[in-house]
Protein backbone atom coordinates (compact mmCIF):
# COMPACT_ATOMS: atom_id res chain seq x y z
CA UNK A 1 0.00 0.00 0.00
CA UNK A 2 2.81 2.34 0.65
CA UNK A 3 4.77 1.86 -2.78
CA UNK A 4 1.31 2.51 -4.37
CA UNK A 5 0.32 5.65 -2.65
CA UNK A 6 4.20 6.88 -3.23
CA UNK A 7 3.18 6.08 -7.07
CA UNK A 8 0.36 7.86 -6.68
CA UNK A 9 1.85 10.82 -5.10
CA UNK A 10 4.85 11.11 -8.20
CA UNK A 11 2.38 10.36 -10.67
CA UNK A 12 0.58 13.69 -8.86
CA UNK A 13 3.43 15.71 -8.42
CA UNK A 14 4.29 15.18 -12.51
CA UNK A 15 1.10 16.04 -13.61
CA UNK A 16 1.52 19.46 -11.47
CA UNK A 17 4.91 20.13 -13.24
CA UNK A 18 3.09 19.09 -16.86
CA UNK A 19 0.38 21.86 -16.27
CA UNK A 20 2.33 24.56 -14.71
CA UNK A 21 5.20 23.89 -17.64
CA UNK A 22 2.35 24.09 -20.50
CA UNK A 23 0.47 26.80 -19.00
CA UNK A 24 3.40 28.72 -18.94
CA UNK A 25 3.67 27.71 -22.68
CA UNK A 26 0.39 28.66 -23.64
CA UNK A 27 1.11 32.53 -22.63
CA UNK A 28 2.05 34.43 -26.26
CA UNK A 29 5.06 36.14 -24.35
CA UNK A 30 6.69 33.22 -22.59
CA UNK A 31 9.59 31.88 -24.51
CA UNK A 32 8.60 28.96 -27.34
CA UNK A 33 8.76 25.05 -25.15
CA UNK A 34 8.39 21.97 -26.08
CA UNK A 35 11.60 20.81 -29.08
CA UNK A 36 12.16 24.21 -29.94
CA UNK A 37 13.37 25.68 -26.32
CA UNK A 38 16.27 28.80 -26.40
CA UNK A 39 19.13 27.28 -27.21
CA UNK A 40 22.72 28.83 -27.82
CA UNK A 41 22.96 28.76 -31.15
CA UNK A 42 26.21 27.75 -33.11
CA UNK A 43 29.28 29.94 -32.86
CA UNK A 44 30.65 28.95 -36.12
CA UNK A 45 27.66 30.54 -38.36
CA UNK A 46 28.80 31.00 -41.85
CA UNK A 47 29.02 34.75 -43.44
CA UNK A 48 26.63 36.17 -45.67
CA UNK A 49 27.55 35.54 -49.49
CA UNK A 50 28.09 39.31 -50.97
CA UNK A 51 28.22 40.67 -54.69
CA UNK A 52 31.19 41.66 -56.26
CA UNK A 53 33.02 45.01 -56.10
CA UNK A 54 31.76 46.05 -52.94
CA UNK A 55 28.26 45.50 -54.63
CA UNK A 56 27.11 44.81 -50.58
CA UNK A 57 24.99 41.91 -49.54
CA UNK A 58 23.98 39.17 -52.10
CA UNK A 59 20.81 38.34 -50.57
CA UNK A 60 18.89 41.24 -49.09
CA UNK A 61 15.41 40.36 -48.09
CA UNK A 62 12.27 41.87 -49.77
CA UNK A 63 10.31 42.76 -46.77
CA UNK A 64 11.76 44.32 -43.61
CA UNK A 65 10.00 45.24 -39.74
CA UNK A 66 11.93 47.13 -37.97
CA UNK A 67 11.78 51.05 -36.14
CA UNK A 68 10.01 48.70 -33.10
CA UNK A 69 9.15 50.42 -30.00
CA UNK A 70 6.94 48.76 -27.08
CA UNK A 71 3.98 50.96 -26.45
CA UNK A 72 3.83 52.69 -22.45
CA UNK A 73 2.39 49.67 -21.02
CA UNK A 74 3.94 46.80 -22.47
CA UNK A 75 1.67 44.91 -24.26
CA UNK A 76 1.84 45.94 -27.68
CA UNK A 77 5.02 47.12 -30.52
CA UNK A 78 4.13 49.29 -33.41
CA UNK A 79 6.74 48.85 -35.87
CA UNK A 80 7.12 49.95 -39.54
CA UNK A 81 7.53 47.63 -42.81
CA UNK A 82 9.41 48.97 -45.70
CA UNK A 83 9.04 52.51 -44.50
CA UNK A 84 5.67 52.57 -46.20
CA UNK A 85 3.19 50.18 -43.56
CA UNK A 86 2.72 50.88 -39.62
CA UNK A 87 1.79 48.36 -37.94
CA UNK A 88 1.04 47.24 -34.28
CA UNK A 89 0.93 44.09 -33.02
CA UNK A 90 -0.48 42.71 -29.65
CA UNK A 91 2.53 40.69 -27.64
CA UNK A 92 0.16 38.00 -26.11
CA UNK A 93 -2.43 37.57 -28.67
CA UNK A 94 -0.42 38.13 -31.66
CA UNK A 95 -3.50 40.39 -33.36
CA UNK A 96 -1.52 42.90 -35.67
CA UNK A 97 -3.28 46.31 -37.01
CA UNK A 98 -2.12 47.82 -40.04
CA UNK A 99 -1.98 51.51 -41.23
CA UNK A 100 -1.23 52.87 -44.39
CA UNK A 101 -0.44 56.38 -44.47
CA UNK A 102 -0.34 56.84 -48.03
CA UNK A 103 -4.24 56.35 -48.42
CA UNK A 104 -4.46 58.03 -45.44
CA UNK A 105 -2.78 61.78 -46.15
CA UNK A 106 -4.63 65.32 -46.96
CA UNK A 107 -5.28 65.52 -51.27
CA UNK A 108 -1.82 68.05 -50.72
CA UNK A 109 0.46 65.61 -48.95
CA UNK A 110 2.42 62.81 -50.81
CA UNK A 111 3.49 60.29 -48.25
CA UNK A 112 6.82 59.46 -48.82
CA UNK A 113 8.26 57.11 -45.74
CA UNK A 114 8.21 57.03 -42.16
CA UNK A 115 11.08 57.00 -40.38
CA UNK A 116 10.89 57.02 -36.75
CA UNK A 117 8.17 56.89 -34.22
CA UNK A 118 7.14 57.30 -30.37
CA UNK A 119 4.08 56.04 -28.71
CA UNK A 120 2.33 58.98 -26.66
CA UNK A 121 2.85 57.96 -22.63
CA UNK A 122 -0.51 58.94 -21.66
CA UNK A 123 -2.86 57.13 -24.23
CA UNK A 124 -1.93 54.09 -26.24
CA UNK A 125 -4.77 55.11 -28.59
CA UNK A 126 -2.02 57.90 -29.95
CA UNK A 127 1.43 57.22 -31.41
CA UNK A 128 4.06 60.01 -33.09
CA UNK A 129 5.72 59.24 -36.51
CA UNK A 130 8.33 61.06 -38.86
CA UNK A 131 7.16 61.26 -42.16
CA UNK A 132 9.25 62.07 -44.94
CA UNK A 133 6.55 64.57 -47.22
CA UNK A 134 6.02 66.63 -50.09
CA UNK A 135 3.25 69.39 -49.47
CA UNK A 136 1.65 71.77 -51.93
CA UNK A 137 0.58 74.36 -49.93
CA UNK A 138 -0.86 76.60 -53.47
CA UNK A 139 -3.94 74.11 -53.41
CA UNK A 140 -3.50 73.85 -56.76
CA UNK A 141 -2.61 70.17 -57.68
CA UNK A 142 1.25 71.34 -57.91
CA UNK A 143 4.37 68.93 -57.36
CA UNK A 144 4.80 69.67 -53.01
CA UNK A 145 7.93 70.82 -51.28
CA UNK A 146 10.01 68.17 -49.54
CA UNK A 147 9.70 68.42 -45.59
CA UNK A 148 10.12 66.09 -42.57
CA UNK A 149 7.10 66.55 -40.64
CA UNK A 150 5.47 65.18 -37.18
CA UNK A 151 2.13 63.27 -37.55
CA UNK A 152 -0.03 61.95 -34.69
CA UNK A 153 -1.99 58.49 -35.57
CA UNK A 154 -5.21 58.46 -33.93
CA UNK A 155 -5.76 54.31 -33.46
CA UNK A 156 -9.17 54.24 -32.89
CA UNK A 157 -10.18 56.76 -35.34
CA UNK A 158 -7.67 55.49 -38.24
CA UNK A 159 -6.56 58.95 -38.33
CA UNK A 160 -3.34 60.99 -39.27
CA UNK A 161 -3.01 64.60 -37.86
CA UNK A 162 -0.03 66.78 -38.84
CA UNK A 163 1.85 68.64 -36.03
CA UNK A 164 3.09 72.27 -36.58
CA UNK A 165 6.25 73.07 -35.36
CA UNK A 166 7.38 76.41 -34.32
CA UNK A 167 9.46 78.58 -36.77
CA UNK A 168 9.40 76.25 -39.51
CA UNK A 169 7.28 76.37 -42.69
CA UNK A 170 4.21 74.62 -43.64
CA UNK A 171 6.26 72.16 -45.69
CA UNK A 172 8.27 70.78 -42.71
CA UNK A 173 12.01 71.20 -41.39
CA UNK A 174 14.33 69.55 -44.09
CA UNK A 175 15.86 67.20 -40.76
CA UNK A 176 14.11 66.41 -38.37
CA UNK A 177 15.06 64.23 -35.18
CA UNK A 178 12.54 62.44 -32.24
CA UNK A 179 14.32 61.60 -29.68
CA UNK A 180 10.84 60.86 -27.62
CA UNK A 181 7.61 61.94 -26.06
CA UNK A 182 8.19 62.41 -23.03
CA UNK A 183 6.24 61.00 -19.90
CA UNK A 184 5.40 64.28 -18.04
CA UNK A 185 3.46 65.12 -21.39
CA UNK A 186 -0.80 65.57 -20.68
CA UNK A 187 -3.42 65.95 -23.42
CA UNK A 188 -3.24 69.65 -23.05
CA UNK A 189 0.28 70.18 -22.52
CA UNK A 190 2.51 67.40 -24.80
CA UNK A 191 5.76 67.38 -24.44
CA UNK A 192 8.32 66.42 -27.58
CA UNK A 193 11.67 66.12 -27.60
CA UNK A 194 13.45 67.27 -31.17
CA UNK A 195 16.01 68.18 -32.97
CA UNK A 196 14.98 70.64 -36.28
CA UNK A 197 16.06 72.08 -38.70
CA UNK A 198 17.24 73.24 -42.80
CA UNK A 199 20.76 74.21 -44.08
CA UNK A 200 20.66 77.93 -42.08
CA UNK A 201 19.07 76.88 -38.94
CA UNK A 202 18.66 74.48 -36.38
CA UNK A 203 16.57 74.14 -33.33
CA UNK A 204 16.35 71.59 -30.65
CA UNK A 205 14.58 71.10 -26.97
CA UNK A 206 11.52 70.74 -25.60
CA UNK A 207 8.59 71.34 -28.18
CA UNK A 208 5.03 72.27 -26.72
CA UNK A 209 2.58 71.96 -29.99
CA UNK A 210 0.11 72.88 -28.31
CA UNK A 211 1.63 76.53 -27.40
CA UNK A 212 4.13 76.61 -30.39
CA UNK A 213 6.68 76.77 -28.15
CA UNK A 214 10.19 75.57 -27.28
CA UNK A 215 12.30 74.43 -24.11
CA UNK A 216 16.20 74.92 -24.45
CA UNK A 217 18.00 71.84 -22.63
CA UNK A 218 21.15 73.03 -21.50
CA UNK A 219 22.85 69.31 -21.46
CA UNK A 220 21.47 68.54 -24.81
CA UNK A 221 23.25 71.75 -26.02
CA UNK A 222 26.69 70.42 -24.52
CA UNK A 223 26.77 67.65 -26.09
CA UNK A 224 25.71 68.94 -29.31
CA UNK A 225 28.90 70.67 -29.20
CA UNK A 226 30.83 67.22 -28.86
CA UNK A 227 28.92 66.26 -32.51
CA UNK A 228 25.83 65.01 -34.18
CA UNK A 229 23.54 63.56 -31.91
CA UNK A 230 21.79 59.95 -33.39
CA UNK A 231 20.06 59.29 -30.35
CA UNK A 232 19.03 61.01 -26.86
CA UNK A 233 17.00 59.06 -24.22
CA UNK A 234 15.87 59.70 -20.66
CA UNK A 235 15.63 56.49 -18.05
CA UNK A 236 12.03 55.21 -17.26
CA UNK A 237 12.48 57.11 -13.84
CA UNK A 238 13.89 60.33 -15.85
CA UNK A 239 16.73 60.41 -13.46
CA UNK A 240 19.21 59.88 -15.99
CA UNK A 241 20.22 60.36 -19.97
CA UNK A 242 21.75 58.18 -22.52
CA UNK A 243 23.35 60.33 -25.58
CA UNK A 244 24.83 58.45 -28.96
CA UNK A 245 27.01 60.93 -30.59
CA UNK A 246 28.12 60.49 -34.31
CA UNK A 247 30.54 62.52 -36.46
CA UNK A 248 32.55 63.98 -33.47
CA UNK A 249 33.91 67.59 -33.87
CA UNK A 250 35.53 67.72 -30.28
CA UNK A 251 36.09 64.17 -28.87
CA UNK A 252 35.57 63.80 -25.29
CA UNK A 253 37.85 60.84 -23.11
CA UNK A 254 35.99 57.95 -23.91
CA UNK A 255 33.94 56.72 -26.44
CA UNK A 256 30.51 58.31 -28.26
CA UNK A 257 28.17 56.35 -25.73
CA UNK A 258 27.55 58.79 -23.02
CA UNK A 259 25.64 58.50 -19.63
CA UNK A 260 24.54 61.95 -17.61
CA UNK A 261 26.52 63.15 -20.31
CA UNK A 262 29.92 61.30 -19.31
CA UNK A 263 31.25 59.53 -21.98
CA UNK A 264 31.99 55.85 -21.54
CA UNK A 265 35.03 53.62 -21.87
CA UNK A 266 35.30 49.98 -22.88
CA UNK A 267 37.69 47.11 -22.38
CA UNK A 268 37.97 47.19 -26.18
CA UNK A 269 37.46 49.56 -29.81
CA UNK A 270 34.56 51.76 -29.51
CA UNK A 271 31.89 51.98 -32.60
CA UNK A 272 32.19 53.10 -35.56
CA UNK A 273 27.97 53.43 -36.30
CA UNK A 274 25.61 54.10 -33.28
CA UNK A 275 22.17 53.45 -34.45
CA UNK A 276 19.43 52.86 -31.01
CA UNK A 277 19.05 53.51 -27.67
CA UNK A 278 16.93 51.36 -25.43
CA UNK A 279 15.93 51.52 -21.46
CA UNK A 280 15.09 48.59 -19.74
CA UNK A 281 11.97 49.06 -17.69
CA UNK A 282 13.42 49.20 -14.80
CA UNK A 283 16.55 51.59 -16.06
CA UNK A 284 19.26 49.09 -15.07
CA UNK A 285 20.23 48.53 -18.25
CA UNK A 286 20.64 50.40 -21.63
CA UNK A 287 20.70 48.40 -24.80
CA UNK A 288 22.89 49.74 -28.08
CA UNK A 289 22.47 48.72 -31.26
CA UNK A 290 25.80 49.44 -33.09
CA UNK A 291 28.44 48.22 -35.61
CA UNK A 292 31.84 47.73 -34.00
CA UNK A 293 34.86 48.25 -36.14
CA UNK A 294 35.03 45.58 -38.79
CA UNK A 295 32.50 43.36 -37.34
CA UNK A 296 28.36 42.64 -37.90
CA UNK A 297 25.94 44.61 -36.48
CA UNK A 298 25.29 44.01 -32.52
CA UNK A 299 24.11 45.18 -29.47
CA UNK A 300 25.86 45.78 -26.49
CA UNK A 301 23.45 45.41 -23.49
CA UNK A 302 25.51 48.40 -20.43
CA UNK A 303 24.60 47.64 -16.86
CA UNK A 304 24.21 50.98 -16.27
CA UNK A 305 23.15 50.66 -12.90
CA UNK A 306 26.84 48.91 -11.47
CA UNK A 307 28.39 51.79 -13.76
CA UNK A 308 26.30 54.07 -11.37
CA UNK A 309 27.38 52.86 -8.37
CA UNK A 310 30.83 51.67 -8.32
CA UNK A 311 32.65 53.55 -11.25
CA UNK A 312 34.53 51.42 -12.95
CA UNK A 313 37.19 52.30 -15.51
CA UNK A 314 35.61 49.99 -17.77
CA UNK A 315 31.73 50.14 -18.61
CA UNK A 316 30.34 46.88 -17.58
CA UNK A 317 28.49 45.37 -20.80
CA UNK A 318 27.36 42.11 -22.44
CA UNK A 319 27.71 41.76 -25.88
CA UNK A 320 25.54 39.92 -28.52
CA UNK A 321 27.26 39.65 -32.08
CA UNK A 322 24.31 38.48 -34.04
CA UNK A 323 26.74 36.59 -36.79
CA UNK A 324 28.18 34.49 -34.21
CA UNK A 325 25.25 33.92 -32.00
CA UNK A 326 22.53 33.20 -34.41
CA UNK A 327 23.54 33.37 -38.06
CA UNK A 328 21.40 36.48 -38.42
CA UNK A 329 22.27 39.86 -40.19
CA UNK A 330 20.27 42.75 -40.56
CA UNK A 331 20.63 43.64 -44.79
CA UNK A 332 16.99 44.94 -44.90
CA UNK A 333 17.45 48.64 -45.07
CA UNK A 334 17.60 49.82 -41.36
CA UNK A 335 19.74 48.34 -38.07
CA UNK A 336 18.97 45.82 -35.33
CA UNK A 337 17.23 48.43 -33.57
CA UNK A 338 17.26 46.79 -30.03
CA UNK A 339 14.31 47.27 -27.52
CA UNK A 340 13.89 46.08 -24.70
CA UNK A 341 10.41 43.91 -23.74
CA UNK A 342 11.49 43.31 -20.56
CA UNK A 343 14.14 43.52 -18.25
CA UNK A 344 15.64 40.89 -19.61
CA UNK A 345 14.21 40.34 -23.13
CA UNK A 346 14.75 42.73 -26.52
CA UNK A 347 13.17 43.36 -29.37
CA UNK A 348 15.32 42.73 -32.62
CA UNK A 349 15.24 43.41 -36.18
CA UNK A 350 17.16 40.71 -37.93
CA UNK A 351 17.10 38.02 -40.85
CA UNK A 352 19.04 34.55 -41.92
CA UNK A 353 20.61 34.87 -45.41
CA UNK A 354 18.86 34.39 -47.95
CA UNK A 355 15.53 34.85 -46.21
CA UNK A 356 12.85 37.06 -47.52
CA UNK A 357 11.68 38.53 -44.76
CA UNK A 358 12.93 40.51 -42.04
CA UNK A 359 11.07 39.78 -38.70
CA UNK A 360 11.50 40.56 -35.30
CA UNK A 361 12.58 38.32 -32.88
CA UNK A 362 12.62 38.21 -29.45
CA UNK A 363 15.73 37.11 -27.80
CA UNK A 364 17.22 37.37 -24.49
CA UNK A 365 19.89 40.05 -22.71
CA UNK A 366 22.50 37.08 -22.08
CA UNK A 367 21.91 35.91 -26.21
CA UNK A 368 19.60 33.31 -26.36
CA UNK A 369 16.79 33.03 -28.91
CA UNK A 370 13.08 33.10 -27.82
CA UNK A 371 11.23 33.14 -30.36
CA UNK A 372 9.69 35.19 -34.06
CA UNK A 373 7.11 38.02 -33.18
CA UNK A 374 6.30 38.99 -36.36
CA UNK A 375 4.83 37.17 -39.97
CA UNK A 376 5.04 38.20 -42.98
CA UNK A 377 1.29 38.83 -42.77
Amino acid sequence: MMIRSMKNIFLLITLIIGLLFFGACGDGIAPICGDTLPKIDTLDCPYPEYLPAGQGPKNRPAKSHKLQRLSPDGTKIAYVVNENIIKIITLKSGAVETYIPKNMMSPNVLFNGCFDLRWCPYDDNKLCLMFVTTIDTTGKGRIGAYGQNLFILQRKENTFEKIGLPYASQTGPTTLLLYGWLKGSTPSVDSLFLLYGTDSWYLSGIIIPQEKKNVLISEFDKLGSYGFLTDYLYSPDGQHSAALIQQMRVSPYGSNILIDGIPLLFAEDTVDLLSRLSWSPDGKKLAVTLSARGKWESVWVIDVEKWIRERPVFAPVEKIDFQKRFCMYNFGGGPIDAEFITNTTLAVSSHHDGDMLCPLWEITTDGRLLRQITHDD
